[in-house]
């Protein structure tokens, strides 16, 4: 149930189609299909790697030194800087092991097969090198110590002259920020609509207000349908059911706003697809061409408060409510 619930359908009669959801067109590539393959591919072998995963956290409880159990980490996914890994790199200028220069050094040969690495401390040389004396490590370990704390404390001191001095004049007031619905041109009529979803009861609710020069509201809607679809699908079906319904009270309107940019850039694009999200976009498109004059725009959601509101509140009513002439009660919370 809950699968073909997140299906949208056309709002007119139409011939079922096969739809692949590997591509957003719903046209088949093998590319998609590819990556559809892998996909099973790693499913069957999501059995190995839960175990796996389970295996690593009960590790990584162990009660053992930090750089053991990272270097087990590493040695475990190869990455260890060994001279074979190094050369393949093009890091270092042999594969041969540093130690006994007989064969490769890699991971397996370093840990376990190298013969001089069994007779001596392997520690005790590393790439042909000397290791430095504990009172030489000391000393530049301190020396480097000194100078990180010079450098952050110098940064912090800058940086608070910095935020002291600029921040009041890049103050921008919050309210600035937000965009303001404008009305339409005198004579106009403008329409806004939105969508809201509440999943856990399969259900999508969809407001819709139309207005004119004066603010005034002309008519306005809060409706409900069951369905749980992908946002830009519904915000689609949101502008097609509020279109159908202009339509059937004889209204008209010059200006549609929505706050989908995803539906405004696939009304305007001019490419065949076969999705549902276009399915529903071809039904826009149709119900946009009783309405010669209309321009079908994207604003942002301060600019669309009333349409969400009442797209909120159609979630929480039993019934469609439509207004006629007259304000909505529940846009009373955001006068």
């Amino acid at each position: 149930m809950d699968r073909i619930l997140s299906i949208p359908l056309s709002i007119f009669p139409s011939d079922d189609v096969l739809i692949w959801n590997g591509t957003n067109s719903g046209n088949y590539m093998v590319r998609s299909g590819y990556y559809f393959a892998s996909s099973l591919v790693e499913l069957q072998d999501t059995g190995s790697t839960l175990t796996c995963e389970h295996w690593w956290t009960k590790f990584w409880k162990l009660k053992l030194p930090s750089k053991l159990r990272i270097f087990v980490w590493k040695v475990f996914h190869n990455v260890l800087p060994v001279a074979a890994e190094l050369h393949r790199k093009h890091i270092a200028d042999t594969p041969l092991c540093p130690l006994c220069k007989m064969q490769q050094e890699t991971i397996n040969h370093a840990l376990f097969l190298c013969t001089r690495a069994k007779e001596y401390e392997r520690n005790a040389e590393y790439h042909g090198k000397l290791p430095k004396l504990a009172a030489a490590i000391l000393v530049f370990a301190t020396e480097y110590l000194l100078k990180y704390q010079t450098v952050h404390a110098s940064s912090l001191t800058s940086g608070s002259t910095a935020v002291t001095n600029t921040h009041p004049a890049n103050i921008t007031p919050v309210a600035s920020l937000a965009d303001p619905w404008i009305a339409p041109p005198v004579g106009k009529l403008k329409l806004n609509t939105d969508a809201a979803c509440n999943r856990s009861n399969k259900l999508i609710g969809i407001g819709a207000v139309l207005r004119d020069s004066n603010g005034y509201i002309k008519a306005a809607l809060s409706k409900s349908i069951l369905g749980c679809f992908k946002p830009k699908e519904m915000e689609a079906t949101a502008l097609a059911l509020t279109l159908q319904w202009l339509i059937s009270l004889g209204l008209t309107a010059d200006f549609i706003e929505t706050d989908s940019l995803l539906v405004v850039q696939g009304l305007k694009a001019s490419y065949d697809c076969n999705s549902a999200f276009h399915t529903m976009l071809k039904d826009v498109n149709y119900l946009v061409s009783f309405f010669p004059r209309a321009q079908v725009t994207h604003v942002r959601r301060s600019a669309n408060t009333y349409a969400h509101v009442l797209a909120k509140f159609a979630l929480t009513v039993d019934t469609d409510c439509s207004w006629l002439e007259e304000f909505p009660p529940p846009l009373l919370t955001v006068m």
